[in-house]
């Protein structure tokens, strides 16, 4: 027996509060996400927030719904529905009956939601379906820029249909790799890190958000102290059957250059991984922010960045001993019945990711 389920943010907070979905089998995320789901401050108590399609009490596939407002066009604003985490969870590789219920959740979302659909993210298992012109439009282009300075290993054999044998050659020249990324660090810290300091951002209010403000007048989603206390809160990354590697470590911090404030970055690092979430700062100030983020790079002793800011990959990638840059284009999408008018708009890192 199969049963779709829509929860709005009242009735998703009730199961929070109860622990209905988290009894037994695979919840659909963890209680500390949920209920950082629910405190979403556009979100209303009507709003659809999760939609879940269960089996014998079993979740085969799910889908998140996170409201935003976002400016649709030069002086107007709207909400809008992102979809998030549409995953499905076959019994078995046979099992294709969950991939049936990923649709039919779908497009109850659509139903529920009027059409009212953006899409920030998605993979390549899902890029075929968004590319379907009758349901969906592209917006605006989206790169990910993920910089390495370590070779990838399994992106490397996969890509390359190498031997097996040609893992060890890899993983010397890794070493290496790791070397002159620890030795180029400390050439980092010590020359072009001069002068730069953090200071740390635990939340934001009316009073310190003004340093800030005025970068985030032509953002897509539209920002203010709450949304972006909202957006750096540690709840929302997962803590379900993860080992330590995988754990999200967030930071937000004012950049400063000799006492000075020249930006703001927020940043997730997972095990190795250093993802850009915000980075606010004014154009002239980008080989700052770049170095700034660097810094941090190296001192996590990282071996990969992400970020979707055109302007700080081009920095980053002039600046720093790379051993691969990769560029995966994606594009801003929604579903056919979101209008859009032309207008110029800045799309974050954060947004819809």
């Amino acid at each position: 027996m199969v049963n779709i389920i829509a929860l709005d943010r009242s009735e998703l907070r009730t199961s929070l509060d109860n622990r209905t979905l988290w009894k037994s089998g695979k919840p659909p995320f963890s209680l500390e996400r949920g209920y950082w789901l629910t405190d979403n401050p556009y979100a209303d108590d009507a709003d659809i927030i999760a939609i879940l399609a269960l089996e014998n009490d079993r979740i085969v596939s799910q889908i998140e719904v996170i409201p935003a407002v976002v400016r649709t066009g030069k002086s107007t604003i709207e909400k809008k529905y992102w979809l998030r985490n549409w995953e499905s969870f076959p019994i078995s590789d046979k099992d294709s009956n969950a991939d049936k219920m990923g649709s039919l959740i779908y497009f109850e979302a659509i139903k529920r939601l009027n059409g009212q659909i953006l899409v920030g993210s998605y993979t390549k298992v899902t890029e075929k379906f968004y590319a379907n012109e009758r349901l969906f439009k592209k917006l605006r282009p989206r790169s990910i820029y993920t910089i390495f300075t370590r070779i990838p290993e399994e992106l490397v054999m996969d890509r390359y249909s190498l031997p097996d044998f040609m893992k060890y050659p890899l993983r010397f020249a890794n070493a290496t790799a790791l070397h002159l990324r620890d030795q180029y660090g400390k050439k980092v810290n010590k020359n072009r890190s001069s002068g730069i300091g953090f200071l740390p951002v635990a939340g934001f209010d009316d009073q310190n958000i003004g340093y800030i403000k005025n970068l985030m007048n032509d953002d897509f989603v539209v920002k203010d102290a709450t949304y972006l206390n909202w957006l750096m809160d540690p709840r929302q990354y997962p803590e379900i059957n993860i080992n330590a590697s995988s754990k999200h470590q967030i930071t937000a911090a004012f950049v400063t250059l000799d006492n000075h404030i020249k930006g703001f970055l927020c940043y997730v690092i997972t095990g190795t991984t250093l993802s850009v979430k915000l980075a606010l700062y004014e154009p002239e100030n980008t080989e700052i922010i770049a170095n700034a983020l660097m810094l941090k790079y190296y001192q996590h002793k990282c071996t990969r960045l992400i970020t979707t800011n055109d302007n700080l990959a081009g920095i980053l990638a002039t600046l720093n001993p790379i051993i691969l840059a990769h560029k995966n284009e994606k594009s801003l999408v929604a579903y056919k019945d979101v209008h859009l008018e032309q207008h110029e708009f800045v799309l974050r890192d954060g947004d819809g990711r």
